[in-house]
């Protein structure tokens, strides 16, 4: 494979075992983000009777509580629009997104900068392994 094949070298090369512990502490830098910041996320995982720092391997992360659907309404109707999940500051939101709501009411996602540029980063990721580059236009 040649690296104009790959979109970031350095990431698509890297050893399963070192994506593995990157990915794995990106993940417990994000559950101490949400528990800090996220009054809905600290009181789920309270109720849980986990915290962040309980998460020491992957095998740990079954540990964690998620939302559904429901939860992520009913989190907005208590603190409208974006809900007690959200963890970001409001005005650091720079733009917002709405789910269809083809199975209840929409829901909205707040995005900050940094959301969209990882967003970003990861569809050009997806376009670039479908052998679409910057010089391909799409009609």
């Amino acid at each position: 494979m040649t690296t104009d094949q790959l979109y970031d070298p350095k990431l698509e090369t890297m050893p399963w075992d070192d994506v593995q512990k990157m990915t794995f502490e990106a993940a417990r830098e994000q559950l101490e983000r949400v528990y800090a910041r996220s009054p809905f996320y600290r009181r789920r995982f309270d109720e849980a009777g986990v915290t962040p720092s309980d998460v020491r391997q992957p095998e740990d992360l079954v540990r964690i509580p998620l939302m559904d659907k429901e939860q992520e309404r009913q989190s907005q109707d208590d603190d409208p629009p974006f809900g007690e999940h959200l963890c970001a500051d409001r005005d650091d939101v720079v733009r917002i997104y709405a789910s269809s709501g083809t199975t209840g009411r929409p829901t909205f996602f707040a995005l900050t900068q940094r959301d969209l540029d990882n967003q970003t980063t990861v569809m050009a990721r997806v376009f670039h392994t479908a052998g679409i580059r910057k010089s391909d236009t799409m009609g």
